[in-house]
């Protein structure tokens, strides 16, 4: 064997060995018209040992380790030892398809040119229908370089060709944070929260904060100075949003609607980031089960809760929350979170009202918090994400030393295949007997919050914090 893994083993076809499997594939012309050089021609067992001696490149034929079966070949060409580059491509049995053969085979060779053979660049072709391939190759770091127009003939047009590469700097970067990756995914199962810090296009939030600021400049009809800087969104939208609660009390709700709508928004739920980590801690069918932008004024008590943990609308046990922060979140601003909490599983919370300040909370009862002493902030900052067990007992930061809005994207994504489509008939979902009994008249609840939020604030921010 030449390279092997858990799954497969690579080597060097013999004369020996049965050609069957290879034959098939190659005189295959409807699952492989996508691939040039075969399934456009008949191969015999002659033709393919005079291609196997081809020059300038290296086969190597792939077995299924658990069978032994010859189940594709990987290649190596246009190999230049003075370049350090090379081309490689892959064909594999229709019937291992889908299944890690392909993934798997890719990566064993990638390290192997790369850190055995000290080659600098790899590159491949791929016709611009396949779209699981390219998928594939994104997935394992490779990057487009271009298109041949109009190269590849199938069935009855041509059809554009894409060149994708990846370079040996890419894919220790790319190995490092894989290894990185891991940790937070050993961070997550022990601790229950993880961040993964970088991990977000920056573009992506910045052009939320201008739709939000839009959203809250078109209520309040005049321009609020957002210019992009550092603390530019935070103070901004906190002024603008302070003086819209004392002229117009009423439209505060309608802005937190209008904000829900934005573009944006919807672009995060769906990022790769979220559904690689959802299917690395066992996601098997993931689901967006809610996605919002939170919007946490520093007058607004109710939003601030005690520790508990996210088993409203928990239908999965093998759920997850994603928050997105907007802006630098410093300790006094952090989410708190007890280490290794979510291991109780689900328990009954307690119900904490305080009606005068539109408090209706649901908390962890103190009993359980003292059994997990160890605490931590989740500090982050513009790029960050936060990959929160939805078991775990979290707090908001401290009311009292709020001075500025806090503003967060949350995304939750349950397993639809762990419980995710649980159809008991309870609005919150299946751990609903764990919450107090307002919570079942939720509805009436939310309408005494909204009536709360329409009128001025009960605290004076201004001179709270002498602004």
């Amino acid at each position: 064997m030449f390279l092997e893994n858990d799954l497969i083993y690579l080597r060097k076809l013999n004369k020996s060995d049965d050609f069957s499997n290879y034959l098939e594939m190659v005189n295959n012309v409807e699952t492989l018209v996508l691939i040039d050089g075969v399934g456009r021609y008949p191969f015999n067992r002659e033709d393919l040992e005079k291609y196997l001696l081809s020059q300038n490149q290296l086969f190597l034929s792939i077995f299924n380790k658990k069978t032994n079966e010859h189940i594709g070949n990987i290649n190596m060409s246009n190999i230049s030892e003075f370049n350090r580059s090379c081309q490689i491509g892959i064909i594999l049995h229709k019937k291992f398809r889908r299944k890690g053969f392909a993934k798997s085979s890719l990566q064993l060779v990638i390290k192997h040119i790369f850190e055995r053979l000290n080659f600098h660049r790899i590159s491949l072709l791929v016709v611009s229908i396949n779209d699981s391939a390219v998928n594939l190759y994104k997935n394992l770091g490779f990057k487009y370089e271009g298109t041949y127009r109009e190269n590849y003939w199938y069935i009855d047009k041509y059809i554009d060709t894409y060149l994708y590469s990846i370079l040996s700097t890419e894919y220790f970067i790319n190995k490092k944070n894989t290894k990185e990756n891991f940790i937070m995914i050993d961070n997550y199962n022990d601790n229950g929260l993880t961040i993964l810090q970088n991990s977000i296009d920056k573009e992506l939030i910045y052009n939320l904060q201008k739709e939000i600021v839009e959203v809250i400049e078109e209520t309040l009809n005049k321009q609020i100075g957002f210019d992009g800087t550092k603390d530019s969104f935070v103070k901004t939208t906190t002024e603008a949003m302070w003086e819209l609660v004392n002229s117009e009390p009423e439209k505060r709700n309608l802005v937190y609607q209008y904000i829900q709508r934005v573009p944006t928004l919807h672009q995060l739920a769906n990022l790769s980031v979220l559904r690689e980590f959802a299917e690395k801690i066992g996601m098997k069918k993931p689901s967006v089960r809610e996605l919002k932008v939170q919007m946490y004024l520093p007058w607004e008590k109710l939003f601030f809760q005690c520790c508990h943990q996210d088993i409203n609308s928990l239908d999965s046990e093998n759920s997850t929350t994603f928050w997105f922060p907007l802006h630098f979140v410093p300790e006094e601003y952090a989410v708190g979170y007890r280490k290794g909490s979510h291991k109780e599983g689900a328990i009954k919370h307690e119900a904490v009202i305080d009606e005068e300040n539109g408090v209706y909370h649901v908390c962890v009862p103190q009993d359980f918090q003292d059994k997990y002493p160890e605490t931590e902030k989740a500090v982050v900052d513009v790029g960050d994400l936060i990959a929160l067990n939805r078991m775990v007992f979290h707090v908001s930061p401290d009311f009292e030393k709020q001075k500025w809005a806090r503003w967060t994207v949350l995304v939750r994504y349950d397993d639809l295949a762990e419980n995710g489509m649980y159809s008991g008939g309870v609005g919150h979902g299946k751990y609903a007997e764990l919450l107090p009994d307002y919570v079942h008249n939720y509805g009436e609840t939310v309408k005494k919050i909204k009536e709360f939020l329409s009128k001025k604030p009960k605290i004076n921010w201004r001179e709270k914090f002498k602004v």
